[in-house]
């Protein structure tokens, strides 16, 4: 027992001294030493550091002090492990392994975890928030020389990825090369941030060729995992510094000034192929300068964006923007609000348009609702096609709008053209930059939309009802490709297209009561009877002169069961069968063509017009007690009528009783042809009784000239 004493004696001994190494620096105050451990962690970091938390040591199996709680300036961790070489401290030395920082957050970056060697190697990661279901792992492998961190920084995200080398001291951070990879696309970029300045100044620049963001579909990132170490820290009872909350509202940073360039020779985002992408943005003391956003769209025009953007809690609002579009410009305010989903208002005001959005937009989707606002229907009109209408009222649409990839649908039309209230619904295809629209109205009189220098009359006391219309609106002109309606209480089915050059109008129409056609001249004219008809007409120019003379085109009407003023050809019959004497005469002339109605069962014609003349050569009457055949010609340009008229009486044997109309066409002057019905009389043994006796009498009578045969 003696002899095994001393080995007995040294194996307590060395128990106490491990019982002792484990136990002990648990039954230790730490804490005194929290001044020298902030020292040490400061000048491991090279940036100030506070330990708010307790301080933890243990010597087996490796010495190391766990500080929990640190932060310096805006970055903080939830511990510091400081590991020391064994041998060295039993020496009396204390060398650190290695630096390991856990549940670190810096700025953006949170769950940072670290490892720092003596000798200055860095190897750390981090996750980083892209939007609320996407996030980026950030990988580090460099090392500290002097004052400066350099090495390789790395991001993935899905399909997305970027790697360059960066380098940061106290004074500047730079990234001269990182290389993005946009799913199938790559572009380089450059990032320069001056740390050292107040207000601290970063420049960003990106460049590519191709950047199709449809390919992107973040996924996400897997968690991550803590740097492998020669032994992991225990759990230990501290007081953890969570972090930062998310600050309410997007305050834009008043603290940096930030340059911002993006150049792409294509771009591709939700099925919109842009060229020639620019963007440059300067954020300066929380407010950003949109200096220049342009790109030339699928049309190959230019769209062009500037304005100042500032920040309001949620609300973002860039006012005053300026948008241009080729040759459009516009001005107005643009707001977005920020919480899910996205909100966005927009006002913007061209050459007297009023144009206003307000909606919100999911994914690729925007829906909501637009307006379109002007003071005078008749001045837009005119400002964007040369075509002055004399209708009054303002000019007010508003419709229920839906984006989709390539085109914009809208639904509840509620549009007021002056006098005219439209409903509908249409679709503007914005890769073809066309508008379809199919668009209903109770009441559509023609008035308003004639020239302010057209006449009263003809056209113009026009109405259509129960009007619906399929249109289509191209590259400066409106085609209706079919337009149904009531008018003149028949139906009438039309199409037409009308540009910067003129218009062309085609239209067929049934049951129409003739007597509102205003057809006629002269005091003769259709007043009733029920109208089918068909024409086809064009004309260039812009003015209702110019249109007038290039009026070119044909058409054909036929009009049933009517009244026609102006004659009585009953009556001229009935007189015809009992011409006896020079008063019979005159009682069958006064009686005829002096007045009075002729009923007819069918009246017909068509024409053909060329540069703004129209003529007819086979107008036909057929009536009660007889009948007219004749021509005519209308000179539009000149406002002038040349029509003739042989009036045939059902009377068997009778001569044809001529009328010609000549001069302006609301007014032309009459002139009678008796030649044929004075050698019927002279047939008939009455010549003696009208020469000499009634000669000039029956043109007196009936205040016509008298033709004579040449």
């Amino acid at each position: 027992m003696s002899r095994n004493k001393p080995l007995i004696i040294a194996a307590v001994s060395l128990a106490a001294v491990l019982i002792l190494a484990v136990i002990g620096p648990a039954l230790m105050d730490w804490d005194r030493l929290r001044p020298e451990a902030e020292a040490a962690a400061s000048a491991a970091l090279k940036r100030p550091v506070r330990i708010s938390g307790p301080i933890s040591v243990r010597l087996l199996p490796t010495p190391s002090a766990i500080l929990s709680g640190l932060s310096s300036g805006d970055a903080s961790a939830r511990s510091l492990r400081v590991s020391l070489r064994l041998f060295p401290l039993l020496a009396g030395r204390r060398e650190i392994e290695d630096l390991t920082l856990s549940g670190g957050l810096l700025g953006p970056l949170q769950d940072v975890e670290a490892q720092i060697t003596p000798s200055g190697l860095v190897r750390a990661q981090g996750r980083l928030g892209i939007s609320a279901s996407s996030e980026a792992r950030i990988t580090f492998d460099g090392r500290v020389e002097g004052d400066r961190l350099s090495g390789r920084l790395r991001l993935i995200s899905g399909p997305m990825s970027a790697e360059g080398n960066l380098s940061v001291s106290a004074e500047e951070a730079s990234l001269p090369d990182l290389v993005m990879i946009l799913g199938q696309s790559k572009a380089v970029a450059s990032l320069v941030a001056s740390l050292g300045s107040t207000p601290k100044q970063i420049d960003i620049s990106i460049k590519a060729e191709t950047l199709d963001l449809d390919t992107l579909t973040p996924q996400p990132t897997q968690p991550i995992t803590a740097l492998p170490s020669a032994a992991a820290p225990q759990p230990q009872p501290s007081t953890q510094i969570a972090p930062a909350a998310p600050a309410t509202g997007t305050g834009l940073p008043s603290g940096i000034t930030v340059n911002f360039d993006l150049t792409a020779d294509a771009l591709r985002w939700h099925g919109l192929a842009l060229s020639k992408l620019q963007i440059n943005a300067l954020l300066d003391q929380g407010v950003i300068t949109l200096g220049n956003a342009s790109a030339i769209l699928p049309g190959q025009e230019k769209l062009t964006i500037s304005g100042t953007m500032t920040a309001q809690g949620k609300r973002l609002l860039l006012s005053p923007m300026a948008v241009a579009l080729g040759d459009n410009r516009a001005t107005g305010e643009l707001s977005l609000n920020l919480a899910a989903p996205l909100g966005i208002t927009a006002n913007l005001n061209t050459q007297g348009l009023d144009l206003g959005f307000d909606g919100t937009m999911e994914g690729n989707r925007a829906t909501g609702t637009a307006s379109l606002r002007a003071a005078s229907f008749a001045q837009t009109v005119r400002r964007f096609s040369g075509h002055q209408p004399r209708g009054v009222g303002p000019l007010a649409i508003t419709a229920l709008m839906a984006s989709e990839t390539n085109a914009v649908t809208f639904d509840q039309i509620q549009a007021k053209l002056g006098e005219t209230n439209l409903t509908g619904r249409g679709r503007l295809d914005l890769t073809a930059r066309t508008f379809t629209a199919d668009l209903t109205s109770p009441v559509l009189s023609i008035a308003p939309f004639l020239a302010a220098e057209s006449k009263p009359g003809g056209l113009s006391n026009w109405r259509l009802d129960h009007v619906n219309a399929q249109l289509v609106a191209s590259d400066g002109a409106i085609t209706v490709d079919r337009l149904t309606g009531r008018v003149l209480g028949g139906a009438i089915i039309a199409a037409g297209k009308a540009n910067s050059a003129g218009i062309a109008v085609s239209a067929t129409l049934k049951g129409a009561d003739v007597g509102g056609l205003g057809l006629g001249a002269g005091g003769v004219k259709a007043t009733k009877g029920q109208m089918d008809g068909q024409i086809r007409l064009t004309a260039k120019g812009r003015s209702q002169a110019e249109l007038l003379s290039a009026l070119s085109g044909d058409g054909r009407i036929e009009v049933k069961d009517g009244l026609v003023e102006g004659f009585d050809l009953a009556a001229m019959d009935t007189q015809m069968r009992k011409l006896e004497n020079i008063g019979s005469l005159l009682g069958l002339v006064q009686a005829g063509l002096s007045g009075g109605t002729s009923r007819f069962s069918s009246l017909s014609g068509s024409f053909k017009a060329d540069h703004g003349v129209a003529s007819s050569q086979d107008i036909i009457l057929v009536a009660d007690g007889g009948g007219a055949d004749g021509t005519a010609v209308v000179n539009f340009p000149k406002d002038r009528i040349d029509a003739r008229f042989a009036f045939r009486l059902a009377t068997p044997g009778s001569p044809p009783l001529g009328l010609r109309l000549e001069g302006p066409l609301a007014s032309p002057n009459k002139a009678l042809d008796i030649n044929a019905l004075q050698r019927y009389l002279v047939e008939h043994g009455l010549g003696k009784a009208i020469k000499g006796k009634a000669g000039g009498l029956i043109e007196s009578l009936l205040g016509v000239k008298r033709r004579e045969k040449p």
